[in-house]
């Protein structure tokens, strides 16, 4: 906890500067849930796309929200036009990236709900208005990343935005050869504490692809707005690992295991929606939403003994199938004097087809190893709706509602069974805004989390000598939100975000033990978490570092769940283990993580440097007879960029320069975890290794 006493010292002090900044001018849009950033805001950081933009809003922290249900979140907290785009794998971040900044006549931050806004259960969403004439303008970029002792890998993007007659277009490509490396040793030591094993790993990935060949367009006929989004995507990659076993006991010889695994995946997606008055007061919108996505994957272990010899060999042959169809309608009326009444529809059928096929030869012939759940369809049917109502009363606006779900989950082949689910969701936002420096935004609401269709079928895990199995009897983990939220702004940059808040989690899902020696995902009871969220974002003119800005984000948090096999309270287990590359996430079911980002952008001279800084608390897994637990040291990136010349943004950024250490503790047991002897531990560690990348990027 030493890291977060610094940080604490450093956000009091750092506070105090802030709040000794007091000009005004900051704020232009007289509603006091809003705050518009004109383009004037964003010259000094020099950027290229809509994206550049929306990453330096202050207090505002961008989410593509791709893992949740259904249509209604996915979009994350990313508005254009007033509206979520009819897309789910064509993530927000990406279709940013792609709207020349040029286009954009300015960003409002919405904060608590407003009129004609659906905000798809956010608090805060970023709303980026476009010019109703796009300018004409061709966006390119190309890059090219160095990771030691990986080959280069290189890739770029080009995308064009036109005007034909009154469409609106953006059509392009992007493509990119990624590589990656990463190396380490196991230590592997018996209940007695002995050096039993010493293993040596080298593993490099490479992949090659098509990240997306992407068409959005809009248009509006006889006073309908049309909007299409298409995106198709195609990944191949290759990887392979060697690792090397040193044993200290028996016969002493070493041995080698190679793991190889190639994999192709094609995806497609297609959005359309069309909104149009209905009438003075009637708003209506129709969305349309189809994605499918396939992964054709083969892997294997072969074990080669001191002498160079097979002694074993395993192979798996993965085929996954998914698809996702959506349809929704929406509803907007405002003839109701001081209330905006919404009604959401929606639809959906996803399905999941999963082929796996496992061999293994040991000396005496191939012979194929039953998996069970490997070989399975699942599929679900959903229906969800929502009625909303947004009632103004001043200073204090409250939106308040009340959805209810009902769904199908079936599942055909390893097992056949069908599942029904109903859920009530209501929802309740109130928001008190004195003046626009200052708001107070207090939010209950029932959650209902997106399955992860993959959790119902088993998979293999080679390099653990493990079997990751399916649960056929997952169902969804709801979750009642209490959130209490505080922030201030002052000046044009700065604000203070503070937000305490508790869930309380129904069928938490976890990791449920269906034998001595194996679990699945599944629901092991209630729970909950709680905890406190800091962020800030601080001019630091006052110190004399002109066109500075720091930001930083706290989380504090704890969690209690009822562990299947003890019987007793423990955390709920953290599946973020390792996310690579080098990469802090933010949320996750950890004690703490900080995460400090500072920026200086020199307007005059076109130059620009910056760092981010992040570290976490440690984050535990508990298995049936395992119990892992992961922890990773400091990390650091930094960048300097500059539009110098010829209008061109060349970036030159490093990621991981601390290239921290990666620990993985697993604990075995003889039988289940902690009631039952240790068997053995691992030391797993690895470095990612630090990771140089060349951007030179531009439009006309």
């Amino acid at each position: 906890m030493n890291h977060l006493s610094h940080i604490f010292v450093m956000y009091i002090v750092l506070s105090g500067l802030a709040h000794g900044q007091t000009e005004a001018g900051s704020f232009e849009n007289k509603d006091t849930e809003i705050v518009t950033y004109e383009p004037r805001f964003f010259n000094q950081y020099q950027p290229l796309t809509a994206l550049d933009m929306v990453r330096q809003v202050p207090g505002f922290q961008l989410d593509d929200g791709e893992d949740l249900r259904g249509f209604g979140s996915a979009a994350g907290n990313i508005l254009i036009n007033g509206n979520t785009p009819s897309a789910k794998q064509d993530i927000a971040s990406e279709i940013l990236a792609r709207i020349p900044a040029g286009n954009v006549a300015r960003i409002e931050l919405i904060r608590g709900q407003v009129e004609d806004i659906n905000m798809q259960g956010h608090s805060v969403v970023a709303n980026v208005i476009l010019r109703s004439e796009n300018q004409s303008s061709t966006r390119w970029e190309t890059f090219a990343t160095y990771t030691s002792p990986s080959p280069l890998g290189v890739g770029g993007n080009i995308s064009m935005a036109r005007q034909w007659g009154n469409i609106n277009y953006n059509f392009g490509i992007d493509i990119e050869r990624d590589t990656n490396g990463i190396n380490g040793t196991v230590e592997r030591y018996d209940a007695n504490d002995n050096l039993i094993q010493l293993r040596s790993d080298d593993r490099q990935q490479t992949g090659i692809g098509i990240n997306g060949i992407f068409l959005n367009a809009s248009t509006l006929i006889n006073e309908t707005q049309y909007n299409l989004n298409t995106n198709f995507g195609f990944r191949q990659g290759d990887g392979r690992e060697v690792s090397r076993r040193f044993p200290f006991t028996g016969n002493n010889r070493p041995f080698e295991i190679i793991f190889e695994n190639s994999d192709k995946s094609p995806e497609f997606e297609i959005g359309l929606d069309a909104e149009r008055a209905l009438n003075d007061s009637l708003q209506g919108k129709a969305i349309f939403v189809f994605n499918h996505s396939e992964l054709d994957e083969t892997e294997t272990q072969e074990t080669l003994g001191n002498n160079g010899l097979r002694t074993n060999f395993k192979q798996v042959d993965l085929s996954t199938n998914t698809t996702e169809v959506i349809s929704r309608l929406e509803f907007d009326w405002s003839g109701w004097s001081n209330h905006d009444v919404s009604i959401d529809l929606e639809g959906a059928y996803n399905r999941l087809k999963n082929g796996l096929v496992l061999t293994e030869d040991d000396g005496s012939g191939a012979a194929e190893v039953f998996v069970p759940n490997g070989n399975s369809t699942v599929e679900e049917v959903r229906g969800d709706f929502i009625i909303k109502d947004t009632w103004n009363l001043g200073k204090l606006v409250w939106d308040y509602g009340i959805g209810a779900e009902i769904s199908t989950i079936s599942q055909t082949g390893d097992t056949d069974q069908e599942r029904s689910f109903f859920f009530i969701k209501p929802t309740s936002l109130l928001t008190w805004s004195p003046n626009q420096a200052q708001q107070t935004r207090l939010r209950l609401e029932r959650e209902v989390s997106q399955l992860d269709f993959s959790d119902f079928v088993s998979a293999t895990v080679f390099v653990d000598d493990d079997l990751a199995l399916g649960n056929p009897d997952l169902k969804p983990q709801t979750t009642w939100i209490a959130e209490l939220s505080y922030e201030h702004r002052f000046g044009e940059l700065g604000v203070i975000t503070v937000t305490a808040f508790h869930h309380w989690l129904e069928d938490v899902l976890d990791l449920l033990p269906i034998s001595d020696e194996f679990e699945a995902p599944g629901n092991i009871g209630n729970g909950r978490t709680w905890g406190i969220i800091f962020a800030t974002t601080i001019p630091l003119n006052k110190i004399n570092l002109s066109g500075a800005r720091l930001d930083i984000q706290t989380r504090l948090q704890d969690s209690t769940v009822t562990d299947p096999v003890m019987g007793d309270a423990r955390q709920i287990s953290a599946f973020s283990a390792f996310p690579g590359p080098p990469t802090i996430r933010f949320y996750s079911d950890n004690d703490y993580v900080v995460d400090i980002a500072f920026r200086q952008d020199l307007e005059e001279a076109r130059w620009a440097w910056g760092f981010d800084t992040a570290f976490q608390a440690d984050r535990a897994v508990y298995k049936v007879n395992e119990l892992e637990n992961f922890e990773e040291g400091v990390e650091l990136n930094a960048f300097v960029e500059t539009t110098r010349w010829f209008g061109i943004k060349i970036r030159l950024q490093g990621r991981n320069l601390t290239n921290y250490l990666e620990v993985r503790d697993r604990l075995s047991y003889t039988g289940r975890r902690e009631i039952s002897p240790i068997q053995r531990r691992e030391f797993r560690l690895r470095k990612p290794d630090r990771i140089f990348t060349l951007t030179f990027s531009g439009s006309f």
